[in-house]
């Protein structure tokens, strides 16, 4: 991680393409089964866009990549500002990652014809030269074990040495949790009418996918 100017410079180029697989786990079909056909509606119609700043300890952040978990990515600017474009309407989760920094996440309402704004601060981790921890952030999507449907009521809960976390799916069935730091961290997808289903996901040095797909309860 180079420091350029008054801001955060891109770190080397073997680097950004974790960040830029992650993003295609994420937003790729093959990730979540049959949820681009099974989707169906959201709650909303219509699209928006989603701008904002990328900075950290105040310093505009260079290339860090945008992307929403329903779709849509961008990366920020030499000044850290991005611009996603044609978002759907309605609750959605958008991560903000670059490699030396711990990623972070912002569930946001995208309105019809509208653009909303949401900074985003990073922490440089370890790897980036700072003092502090490398943390994980775990993202993914929670969907009907049957009919591959997201389960749109559905809430995740963690449970890791710093206590409990807890987050809800957006109009897609996406969450995103933490970020997390020292040891595993066990993972519950819970929905009315669904058994409950449990998953234990490792603190690494990337961050973490987890999917669910929930069975109806008997």
């Amino acid at each position: 991680m180079r420091r350029r100017g008054d801001g955060w410079d891109l770190p080397p180029r073997g680097a950004r393409w974790h960040v830029l697989a992650l993003a295609w786990l994420l937003l790729s079909p093959a990730a979540h089964g049959n949820e681009a056909e099974a989707q169906g509606p959201r709650a909303q119609s219509g699209t928006g866009a989603l701008r904002g700043r990328v900075t950290s300890d105040g310093r505009p952040v260079l290339g860090a990549a945008l992307f929403a978990l329903s779709g849509g990515t961008t990366t920020s600017d030499e000044n850290g500002y991005f611009v996603l474009p044609e978002l759907p309407a309605g609750t959605l989760y958008v991560v903000a990652a670059l490699p030396g920094f711990n990623s972070r996440s912002a569930l946001v309402e995208i309105v019809a014809g509208g653009i909303v704004e949401q900074p985003f601060e990073l922490e440089a981790n370890v790897l980036g030269g700072s003092a502090a921890p490398l943390r994980t952030l775990v993202t993914g999507v929670v969907l009907d074990e049957e009919s591959g449907a997201p389960i749109l009521d559905a809430t995740i809960s963690a449970q890791t040495i710093e206590g409990e976390a807890r987050a809800p799916v957006d109009a897609g069935g996406h969450y995103a949790i933490g970020p997390f730091g020292g040891s595993d961290v066990e993972l519950t997808a819970e929905a009315p009418g669904y058994a409950a289903a449990r998953v234990v996901a490792p603190i690494a040095s990337a961050d973490g996918l987890a999917n669910f797909a929930l069975r109806r309860s008997q």
